[in-house]
């Protein structure tokens, strides 16, 4: 009786590992990122024009700019994300 639990070798069983490894890389697919929703889309937007703002010393009269330079960096590449099939 040989020490392996599938005989000396492993030549005969290699089907079966490789059938194993297809079947374990089919149940452990990567979970897909999850998009953020328009409440989390907007926190975000909110974050990055609030740093831009602290970047410039707060100085008033740039919030709108702040803001729209914001989406534009934090919503736009979501968008684009959502609409690829």
């Amino acid at each position: 009786m040989s020490a392996f639990p599938f005989g000396s070798t492993f030549d005969g069983e290699r089907g079966v590992l490789e059938q194993m490894r297809g079947r374990r890389s089919r149940e452990r697919k990567p979970a897909r990122a999850r998009d953020p929703g328009p409440v989390e889309l907007h926190d975000m937007v909110a974050e990055a024009a609030y740093y831009r703002a602290q970047r410039r010393g707060f100085a008033p009269g740039h919030e709108l700019e702040d803001w729209l330079q914001a989406e534009t960096e934090i919503a736009a590449p979501a968008a684009r994300r959502n609409r690829r099939p």
